[in-house]
């Protein structure tokens, strides 16, 4: 006669324990990324990048920009471009030496009174808007920035000019503007195709404005400092990648449109749409959406986790959210709960480390991709509007 078989349970508490025990142990056994290079982190209240050795992970030195530093781009040969809102200005960084090497005003100055009184000459010469108008937030607002992929053309985007303007990277001299197509839209990216160097150019409603006195660490800014509007419309104008030719152009039904990311194959495009809390999956032969994926309030920071992940920073939220999803088909393979509006993101080229800019607390999150979690919180006393990794 068989005995009668005993409780199970024990052999699942068991199984779950083993499990649990064999995740840490791998957690555990992963080596650890060896850390090398500078990251550049752009802080708007004091005029300057924040450098930060990532082997320390300590702030150091300190470099003086134009007014209201935003995005950053960095060129094949290192130089990094800093997009400077305020002063209507680029500044190149030689990041061997961490000194600025040129600076110069984007487009023309407006032959205003003011400027005819202290002649058009002179104001043309000048090499920002700050060296007249100080701490004033003046001119086009060049917010956003891009290296063509030969890093023979520079690409800034104008927020209240409402148009994109190619440089040369050299001698940051303007070769063409584009108005952006359709009345109320203002650019807020150009994304680089990786495989053939055209341009996408993704386009918002644009509401509100930015501060045009005197600013400072007191300033008081709304809980969406690029002013992505809440409602309107978005639109994404593909280019060639000369600017010359429109290949094609598509209306999104989602608002805010503001950041986005290729494929590793180019095949398709992410679309951070900030207003609408949506990722739209864009194909490209012809301009369409293929889906969309929900994701937390103020999608504001996208990139690319690895070949099949997308990592997600959610800017309006408190505590702030990073997501992992995968980009094949949007399900959410981890959230991260971190501090207060992050925003800007940076991939360490070597080591493919992710680096978390949160706005609301003066830090920068390293976050490593393989067990998407957060393993240093790097203090730089910064906005941190914009960053980058040298390796």
């Amino acid at each position: 006669m068989r005995a009668a078989p005993g409780p199970r349970w024990p052999f699942w508490i068991a199984l779950a324990i083993g499990v649990a025990g064999f995740g840490a142990f791998w957690r555990w056994a992963q080596p650890e990324v060896p850390r090398a290079g500078k990251l550049y982190v752009a802080d708007p209240f004091d005029d300057r990048l924040v450098v930060v050795d990532l082997a320390s992970g300590k702030a150091g030195k300190a470099i003086k920009v134009g007014r209201l530093p935003h995005q950053l781009a960095l060129a094949p040969d290192k130089r990094l471009y800093v997009a400077e809102a305020g002063s209507q200005s680029i500044s190149v960084i030689d990041t061997r030496r961490d000194a600025v090497v040129h600076q110069r005003i984007v487009g023309e100055a407006p032959a205003n009174a003011a400027h005819q009184k202290k002649g058009m000459k002179l104001v043309q010469e000048a090499n920002s808007c700050k060296a007249c108008h100080g701490m004033r937030v003046v001119g086009t607002l060049p917010a956003s920035v891009a290296i063509g992929l030969d890093g023979k053309d520079l690409w800034i985007t104008e927020t209240r000019a409402r148009r994109v303007s190619r440089l040369s990277p050299a001698e940051l001299n303007t070769r063409d503007q584009v108005a952006m197509l359709g009345g109320e839209l203002t650019p807020s990216q150009v994304i680089v195709h990786p495989k053939s160097g055209d341009l996408y150019v993704a386009a918002r409603t644009y509401k509100g404005d930015m501060p045009t006195g005197p600013t400072g660490p007191n300033l008081k800014i709304s809980a969406d400092p690029e002013h992505a509007a809440a409602s309107g419309v978005s639109a994404l104008t593909a280019f060639d990648s000369v600017l010359h030719t429109v290949k094609g152009r598509l209306e999104l039904p989602f608002a805010g449109a503001y950041a986005g990311v290729f494929a590793p194959d180019g095949q398709e495009l992410y679309l951070a749409c900030r207003g609408a809390d949506r990722i739209a999956v864009i194909g490209l032969a012809p301009l369409r959406i293929l889906r969309a994926y929900s994701v937390s309030p103020g999608p504001a920071g996208i990139a690319l986790a690895d070949k099949d992940t997308l990592v997600v920073a959610s800017f309006n939220t408190d505590p702030g959210v990073v997501q992992f999803l995968d980009r094949k088909n949007g399900q959410v393979r981890q959230v991260l709960s971190v501090p207060a509006n992050p925003a800007a993101l940076a991939v360490h080229p070597t080591t493919g480390q992710i680096y978390v800019g949160c706005a609301g607390s003066d830090l920068v999150l390293e976050i490593d991709p393989r067990t998407r979690t957060v393993v240093r919180k790097l203090d730089v006393n910064a906005h941190a509007s914009g960053l980058a990794v040298v390796d």
